[in-house]
């Protein structure tokens, strides 16, 4: 009776871009004997693949890890003498200089995705001060000297990030990414095009064909990646025309249509006008129903203590408990609260001294603060177990190193937030 062969998997752990791969090496591994399984690196709840099980990963004989925000989190699970080959995610922060996570988007095609999920900051800042739909798009498409910015020295801080992301990687990108005027790579931030796919497939290959012999030579089937176009390159963003011109792209098209998560193709004043009417519709919503956006994919929480819990999505705060110059959130009391205290930290990198305001349940607090200094903004209320308290938390000043040209984190940033104490 034949023996059995021995289970050999193969792990591959990152993106969607990740799953693009998996899908084009599934077959010649297989062929080869080895099971690829695919674990992802963020959530997405109409993934229905169940995770590897301990029987595979025991079974691991090579991870394939996409260097992302976070590493492999069942690498204990792993051989001990389980080799590693790191591959970057292909991004680029020289496109679209003004992108920023949007919180007037909200899962409203029916199929749990939304609709604008790449806001500009831009033109959220104008929607902010309650400009409406008509003086914003105004604004964006007549006054760009009013606020572009010095693409060359963003270019430089971007280089510096992509060779210094080749430094941790086994798979080198560096050659590839940092022309991103030649020829078109990619269809947003972090959304490439199927040829440029095709060139991480092909050296991801040589790498891996250390390991795995059968990997040699491996070229990637014609169009393997353009049935990815949902999965990978699922929304186009338009590049602002002053950008494209500051730099000075060879192929932009200012009428070029980009594929839209509801189907449609916009040009960029096309997508500016929509995404614009579409984040004022939403933001009236959200300000009738007293809080922000629901089914935040990244799900970040508040740094809390005492007897309280976040209920719902907190717009404008970040994994590292940076919040943006507006924070909207909700929490439940689990027990008796009758203070509220938010402690923060204002950065020395602000200019200068910012006012900072902490509403919650018809009491608000606010201080002024210098840069560089801790503070405490403290709120009474009387709330019962199981009842819930909306917070509002504004900064007058943002922090955006990105725009100053001094780092890669192209974030609107107004405190840190230390701890939010109840009691």
């Amino acid at each position: 009776m034949p023996t059995k062969p021995a289970l050999r998997t193969v792990v591959i752990f990152g993106n969607c871009q990740a799953s693009a791969l998996r899908d084009v090496f599934v077959a010649p591994l297989e062929a080869a004997g080895y099971s690829l399984r695919f674990v992802r690196s963020y959530k997405d709840e109409r993934d229905t693949r169940p995770a590897p099980t301990a029987r595979e990963l025991a079974a691991c004989v090579l991870l394939l890890e996409q260097i992302d925000v976070a590493g492999f989190p069942q690498a204990d699970a792993l051989p001990a003498d389980c080799p590693v080959v790191r591959f970057p995610s292909l991004d680029t922060n020289v496109l679209w200089p003004f992108s920023a996570l949007n919180p007037y988007d909200e899962a409203v095609l029916g199929n749990g995705l939304v609709r604008y999920p790449y806001g500009d900051r831009i033109l959220l800042r104008c929607i902010e001060q309650d400009w409406d739909a008509e003086r914003t798009i105004a604004y964006y498409l007549n006054e760009y000297a009013d606020y572009r910015l010095d693409l060359g020295r963003l270019a430089e801080i971007e280089r510096n990030r992509l060779k210094s992301r080749d430094a941790k990687s086994d798979v080198k990108m560096f050659d590839v990414l940092h022309d991103v005027v030649t020829e078109p790579l990619f269809w947003s931030r972090n959304h490439p095009r199927a040829p440029l796919l095709a060139t991480l497939a092909r050296r991801l290959a040589t790498v891996v064909a250390g390991y795995i012999p059968e990997l040699a030579g491996f070229e990637p089937a014609r169009g393997a990646f353009d049935a990815h176009v949902d999965r990978v390159s699922w929304t186009g963003v338009p590049i602002h025309p002053g950008v494209a011109a500051d730099l000075g792209y060879a192929w932009y098209d200012p009428d070029e249509r980009y594929k839209q998560l509801d189907g449609s193709r916009q040009t960029h004043d096309e997508y500016v006008r929509n995404l614009v009417e579409s984040a004022i519709a939403t933001r009236r919503l959200q300000q009738q129903r007293g809080m922000g956006q629901t089914g935040d994919p990244y799900g970040w929480q508040l740094p809390l203590d005492g007897p309280v819990r976040q209920s719902g999505t907190a717009p404008g705060i970040y994994p590292d408990a940076f919040a943006a110059p507006l924070l909207r959130f909700e929490l439940e009391a689990t027990a008796r609260v009758e203070r509220l205290a938010v402690k923060a930290y204002y950065p020395p990198q602000h200019l200068r001294a910012g006012r900072v305001v902490c509403e919650a349940g018809g009491a608000s607090a606010e201080a002024t603060v210098e840069p560089g200094t801790a503070f405490e903004l403290t709120l009474s209320m009387a709330l019962r177990a199981g009842e819930h308290v909306r917070v509002v938390l504004r900064c007058s000043e943002r922090l955006n190193m990105f725009e100053r040209a001094e780092s890669e984190d192209s974030r609107d940033l107004g405190v840190l937030i230390l701890k939010i104490q109840a009691a």
